[in-house]
């Protein structure tokens, strides 16, 4: 009998998008969104070798796992040059929406 190899295998998938317009010297609007999904998957068997030369599955020391990470999000942030001793400032609103899966067995 031969020792099956642990398969593992993890997924990435990323899509943004970005919009400057610059209303005059002193203000600019921007927006964003963006996308990620991140899917993982592992199945590892661990086995202990017999007197007999026989492989023996160890359950407590196994796993077939899978877990999928996504996070989508907006942005909206308005930038403003001052005259004071400050640069610029930036307000923003930010959305972001992480919905929770993931399978263990």
């Amino acid at each position: 009998m031969s020792v099956p190899a642990v398969a593992a295998k993890t997924k990435f998938f990323t899509a943004q998008s970005d919009y400057v317009n610059p209303i005059n010297a002193n203000v600019k609007i921007e927006m964003g969104i963006r996308g990620a999904v991140r899917n993982y998957t592992s199945n590892a068997t661990n086995y202990v070798q017999n007197g007999s030369g026989q492989y023996i599955l160890v359950p407590g020391f196994s796993n077939d796992y899978q877990f999928t990470d996504q996070v989508y999000a907006a942005t909206q942030p308005l930038a403003r040059k001052l005259r004071t001793f400050l640069t610029s400032l930036v307000y923003a609103l930010k959305v972001q929406i992480i919905p929770e899966s993931s399978y263990q067995q």
